[in-house]
């Protein structure tokens, strides 16, 4: 009997495994006569050729020629079990370098469901042209060297668990049911080198990929995890996951529900870059279903996805959509972002709360106002936003996350290089400028427009000037379409402190300002005053005579009452 002590956690697996060693005995019924020797040699401890940890021995031993024995003999039985094998190789291998030996399996099928389970590969593992009928099962596994895997179908395949501790290949591989990576852990190893360490390429996988919590540790100052042509059909579960090197999802499609939630891209303490220009790339992907579904989701607020530069692109139409919340929009390229933007008025895309779309935005301002007054609430945003652009020749937008009638949302940003400090303290000293300029006076120096012809204002003088004209004229026009809303009593108290708070970045109470400002614009701001400014402005102003038209016939004729003729005017239909 074999002394090896089995540790792994083989709950959900046929009670057989993981009791005790099975090999012995099934070596000892080897019938003699058939080239196969009886019986399984063990190491000074008592363990198995298959379990004993003692490698130079399992080598000395010819550890392959019993392995291809097990393969056999284990044809007859409802499963393989090669569970907590420790496996060694035995063919020589020059590439990758250095020369390193591994453990090869060429044009085989497994009939019948194969468990790996707590296995440690201590050679370089290669499968090609294998078809795993039945599924394979590395849960729990360790390999110490290379995982190359070449035009294989695995009829479901797990990893979760395991411990993969060099280069990773994929290439040609269907994963038919699925292919779970769920808590696997990619660590590469310091003499990578550079270039795609961990590679998905040409594989497909039919039903569920779970890559949820996987770890893609450091692997080289310029290493790349990357899928490569690579066919999501079903649910993609990328949740946790943390890639701490250089990303590229290239020409894969997403054909169903892909979330990446809470899913850390971070690089490792290297800024060199192998595969492109960005840190997270996916470069030219698909959504060929209307059932497409890609999600980027922190559920922290506080902690937004993506530290690093992110591209996106795509290879045709989206027939899904993309669904983006708490994450670092900026850190998108230009032409993503713009692209991006673009397609969200389509509903390609849903740009979702958090969305650090800019260098700054402000917190999202969201301001309760009686029914249809909204509008007047964007046109102060807008009063607002253009004044402070021409006062600190900065660029200010302000971008509407929700309206309705009787609610509106909205948040301010820049994208201009100064610092987060600086854009605040700008925010609240143009606030208080503008409200100011309703206390100006007309006789005020700054507003003395009659300057003799020898003492013309400077450039920078005119356009202070004008912001100044165009701030107060604005203010101004806002405020009689509210007074006429007064008279009509949709416009209450609260909606002028509504109205205040569009523009408010001070830690301050604005009742009392909004109490004078109300009373200002029911005393001030009628329809009666406003009629009268509009008669004394304009009263040498002749009105345009009455204009009727006959369009009747293949000719149209305009008629000018004021004036005796008319003008032919060609039908265009």
């Amino acid at each position: 009997m074999c002394n090896h002590v089995y540790k792994s956690e083989f709950r959900g697996l046929p009670k057989a495994i993981g009791k005790y060693c099975p090999y012995p005995e099934i070596f000892e019924q080897i019938k003699p006569g058939n080239g196969i020797h009886r019986g399984l040699p063990l190491d000074k401890n008592g363990i198995c050729i298959f379990h004993s940890p003692d490698i130079e021995w399992k080598r000395q031993n010819k550890f392959s020629e019993y392995l291809v024995t097990l393969l056999h003999l284990l044809d007859s039985d409802d499963f393989y079990d090669f569970s907590e094998i420790i496996f060694v190789g035995n063919e020589v291998r020059k590439k990758p370098k250095p020369e390193h030996l591994s453990l090869r399996f060429s044009g085989m099928t497994f009939k019948k469901q194969a468990y790996f389970t707590g296995s440690i590969f201590q050679d370089a593992l290669e499968l090609e042209d294998v078809h795993f009928k039945g599924g394979a099962n590395f849960d729990q596994t360790i390999l110490n060297h290379d995982l190359i895997v070449k035009n294989t179908i695995f009829q479901g395949l797990s990893f979760a668990k395991s411990e993969l501790n060099r280069r990773v290949l994929f290439s040609g591989t269907d994963f038919h049911t699925y292919g779970l990576f769920h808590k696997t852990k990619f660590t590469g190893f310091k003499n990578a080198g550079n270039g795609y360490v961990i590679k998905f390429e040409n594989a497909r996988f039919h039903f569920l990929a779970d890559f949820s919590e996987a770890v893609f540790t450091p692997v080289g100052n310029q290493s790349v995890a990357s899928f490569v042509n690579v066919e999501f059909k079903d649910v993609a579960d990328f949740k946790k996951a943390r890639f701490h090197n250089q990303v590229l999802f290239k020409e894969t499609t997403f054909s169903y529900i892909t979330e990446f939630i809470d899913t850390q891209f971070d690089l490792s303490d290297s800024s060199i870059r192998y595969g492109g220009d960005v840190a997270v790339d996916f470069n030219r992907i698909q959504l060929r279903s209307g059932k497409a579904f890609l999600a980027f989701r922190s559920t922290d607020p506080k902690n937004k996805m993506f530290n690093h530069d992110v591209n996106m692109s795509f290879e045709e139409d989206l027939e899904g959509v993309i669904y983006l919340e708490n994450v670092n929009f900026n850190n998108f390229t230009p032409d993503s972002r713009e692209r991006l933007i673009t397609l969200s008025r389509s509903g390609k895309v849903e740009i979702g709360p958090g969305c650090i779309k800019y260098r700054f935005q402000t917190e999202i301002k969201s301001i309760s106002i009686n029914q249809d007054n909204s509008p007047l609430i964007l046109e102060l945003c807008q009063t607002f936003t253009n004044y402070f652009s021409a006062s600190n020749g900065l660029s200010l937008g302000f971008e509407i996350v929700e309206r309705s009638k009787t609610k509106v949302s909205f948040f301010y940003f820049t994208d201009e290089n100064i610092s987060k400090k600086e854009f605040h303290e700008r925010l609240a000293a143009t606030e208080q400028h503008l409200w100011n300029l309703l206390s100006i006076t007309p006789n005020e120096e700054s507003l003395a427009l009659n300057y003799t012809d020898n003492e013309a204002l400077s450039t920078e003088e005119q356009s202070r000037l004008i912001n100044v004209f165009d701030g107060v004229s604005a203010l101004i026009g806002t405020f009689f379409r509210v007074g006429a809303r007064i008279a009509l009593g949709t416009w209450k108290p609260k909606d002028t402190k509504a109205l205040l708070n569009a523009i408010n970045f001070h830690d301050r109470n604005l009742n009392d300002f909004a109490s004078n400002l109300h009373k200002v614009l029911v005393d001030k701001y009628t329809g009666k005053t406003l009629l009268a400014i509009n008669f004394r402005q304009n009263k040498h102003l002749p009105p345009i005579a009455n204009i009727t038209y006959n369009l009747t016939g293949n000719n149209a004729r305009v008629y000018n009452e004021s004036v005796d003729n008319s003008v032919n005017i060609k039908n265009s239909d």
